[in-house]
């Protein structure tokens, strides 16, 4: 977003002063970048998604929601309650203190609520765990200095940005002609995510993180998306991203179905013998009591502790080819095909990060010498 938070407090000024001597740029709402910024973080078996269709999002597997809109400035602040306050307690928010750091702070917003479902990298986990007591200004302002967030979020610039990013304080001050913002340019990046029984929007230009509505874990998506088609009904241009678990991860998950089915039976069956057999007479005293008792459920006495360690060694057993089929070297088709997508994405990135303005200068300037641009010219007419 083109616009920090604003705050008549002398330090809060103070932050944002130096801040300016480590500017962040504007970067694309592409999926490409986003995905790559997380993995260059740690979250390396997340991805991030267009969203064409908001009927194509299904509960179950999208981490968070991460919508970019055209940047407005006179919209009312939102109103907290006592109790929404408390609620908020669990949600680990920021606020915007950095100028253009939005793009990488709804992602972070996401990340950094869902690192009990997803590894998201030692960077991400000692960012939290350091600012995890911290209020949400001065941990939006340590965000803001962190250099690898910095570097990566800066990395998918344009060239220009990014050499005027990284000029010298005084230069950058002193610069003529410094690229204007435009409409396109002022573009702010908000996420949603579920947690503990409510949808979260997390915007940094709040002080707090808000509530959308309740939902059910199983079903906020349905619950959200009214709330967003809403939203988009009044924006002329945005976009929507989501945040899945990487096609590789996604094959993995289904090479293992089986797997986790049968290991839930076993389990379920286990508890229930267990149970059955704490109340049951132990098999020192079934001679005692066994007039007690119908054939069947002294029969049930004598075998239950025996299917019970047979159940528990199936399980140890299943525990194990699971661990050699994940560990497996041969990948599948699945996991291919997501391992040149990937390459395919970086590829991408790679090109947007080159800066092609050097060669195109001098290719310019041979056709000026050898007098073929006229030509040229002439004939793309």
């Amino acid at each position: 977003m083109t616009s920090s938070t604003t705050d008549n407090d002398d330090s809060h000024s103070l932050k944002r002063k130096r801040q300016d001597e480590l500017p962040w740029c504007l970067v694309e709402s592409e999926p490409a970048i986003f995905t790559e910024m997380a993995h260059t973080y740690g979250a390396t078996s997340i991805a991030v998604e267009e969203v064409y269709d908001l009927d194509m999002l299904t509960d179950g597997n999208i981490y968070g929601l991460i919508f970019a809109h055209p940047y407005e400035d006179d919209l009312p602040a939102p109103v907290q309650s006592d109790e929404d306050k408390k609620d908020a307690a669990s949600v680990f928010f920021s606020c915007q203190i950095v100028t253009n750091i939005c793009a990488t702070l709804a992602l972070l917003g996401i990340l950094f609520n869902i690192d009990s479902q997803v590894d998201i990298g030692e960077h991400l986990k000692n960012l939290k765990s350091v600012l995890g007591d911290v209020d949400p200004v001065l941990r939006g302002n340590a965000l803001g200095n962190d250099s690898l967030l910095r570097e990566t979020h800066n990395s998918f610039a344009d060239a220009q940005a990014r050499a005027e990013a990284e000029a010298p304080s005084k230069a950058r001050k002193g610069k003529k002609g410094k690229r204007k913002l435009t409409e396109e340019d002022a573009y702010h990046y908000v996420s949603y995510i579920y947690l503990d029984g409510y949808i979260w929007e997390l915007d940094g230009m709040n002080k707090f993180p808000c509530k959308v509505a309740p939902a059910e874990s199983s079903s906020w998506i349905d619950t959200l998306r009214p709330y967003l088609r809403q939203r988009m009904e009044k924006q002329d241009m945005f976009s929507l991203m989501s945040i899945v678990p990487g096609a590789w991860v996604k094959s993995n998950d289904d090479k293992l179905k089986p797997y986790n089915t049968i290991k839930k039976k076993i389990e379920s069956q286990l508890a229930e013998l267990t149970a059955q057999h704490d109340k049951a007479v132990d098999t020192g005293s079934l001679l005692f009591t066994s007039s007690h008792l119908s054939a069947d459920e002294l029969i049930d006495a004598h075998l239950r502790p025996v299917i019970i360690r047979k159940l528990e060694g199936l399980k140890d057993q299943l525990e194990q080819e699971r661990i050699q089929l994940t560990d497996s070297d041969v990948p599948n088709e699945t996991q291919i095909a997501a391992a040149e997508e990937l390459a395919r994405t970086r590829l991408e990135n790679t090109r947007r990060k080159h800066d092609y303005m050097p060669f195109m200068r001098l290719l310019f300037e041979k056709l000026h010498e050898q007098d073929l641009l006229r030509d040229l010219i002439e004939t793309s007419k």
